[in-house]
């Protein structure tokens, strides 16, 4: 784990299916819609679900709404995307990670369809055509 990474996991979790990763730079405004979207994703897997905001650089409340959702932090300072995705899930213990940007809705149907793609045997990951209520579109352009 790099040097600028400080986690507010206390405790290893046990059985995890989906280790949901967020990258979050002062996103006060909109993470709370997605971690509302993400509890109602995750009902059918509400023990085996693992929600890590990786922090990034936050001026804002950010920090404190992903507490309050009993979000596991972890604190990072890059500057690359990547570098901070791949911080969350250095600490993820679930079976399946899942990245999801903090100005993003999740619908409630997507992590039993990964699950079920997933559990098919054809599929080993990748990307996935969901249905979005806002994207970012700063992630389809950025280098």
């Amino acid at each position: 784990m790099a040097e600028t990474n400080e986690s507010s996991r206390s405790y290893l979790q046990k059985d995890v299916k989906f280790s949901i990763i967020i990258p979050a730079h002062n996103e006060e405004k909109y993470i709370r819609k997605c971690l509302d979207s993400i509890a109602k994703a995750s009902e059918a897997y509400k023990e085996q679900t693992e929600v890590i905001v990786v922090l990034n650089r936050c001026t804002d409340k950010t920090e404190e709404i992903a507490k309050s959702y009993n979000c596991i932090t972890l604190k990072n300072n890059d500057k690359n995307l990547s570098k901070i995705r791949n911080a969350g899930a250095e600490i993820a213990s679930g079976e399946i990670i899942v990245t999801i940007d903090a100005d993003t809705i999740m619908t409630e149907s997507v992590l039993s369809n990964v699950d079920k793609y997933l559990s098919s045997g054809k599929y080993i990951g990748g990307g996935v055509n969901g249905k979005f209520e806002r994207i970012s579109l700063g992630i389809f352009f950025s280098a």
